[in-house]
């Protein structure tokens, strides 16, 4: 939350306003197919995969609502779809009257969703990197070895915020 935004999850009444965004042939330009589709329909069936990814996942697409007006401005979040999906989608849509109004809070949710992702794919590949060292280090030695540096660093750079608030 924000002053001027909140994220929430997406609802049926959602479904005007995301068919607004989808059918601006700008908006969609590179997005999915790239083709515009102002339909209910296939708006609340987005909504239907965005909050079933939230029950199967318990993570996925929120609602960007202006606080001012509660009108859904855009959604934003990540998808993990495991069969025919290229991989991990994380990003935002907003309509065109949305554009250059919100590139701090882009920023910052960018940063709060990848941050975790981009750590965890070090450990991993810390992990990785240490089978060419040791040969014998099984699956779950890896796995085992990768859980234990993340703890480490958690451990190594706990701080209270007030600490870092005196940097």
């Amino acid at each position: 939350e924000t002053d001027r935004l909140i994220l929430r999850g997406l609802r049926g009444d959602d479904a005007p306003a995301l068919a607004a965004i989808h059918g601006d042939p700008e908006v969609m330009r590179y997005l999915g197919n790239g083709e515009a589709d102002a339909s209910l329909s296939e708006a609340y069936r987005s909504i239907m995969i965005y909050v079933g990814h939230w029950s199967l996942h318990g993570s996925g697409k929120w609602a960007v609502v202006e606080k001012a007006t509660g009108r859904m401005v855009g959604r934003t979040g990540y998808l993990d779809m495991p069969y025919d999906w290229p991989g991990l989608e994380l990003g935002w849509t907003f309509g065109r009257e949305s554009w250059g109004r919100f590139a701090a809070f882009l920023f910052m949710w960018q940063f709060v969703l990848s941050g975790p992702l981009e750590i965890a794919s070090g450990y991993i590949g810390f992990s990785h990197y240490l089978k060419y060292m040791w040969p014998g280090l099984s699956e779950w030695g890896g796995i085992a070895v990768a859980f234990g540096v993340g703890a480490l660093n958690v451990a190594l750079l706990y701080r209270r915020i007030d600490s870092v608030g005196r940097l």
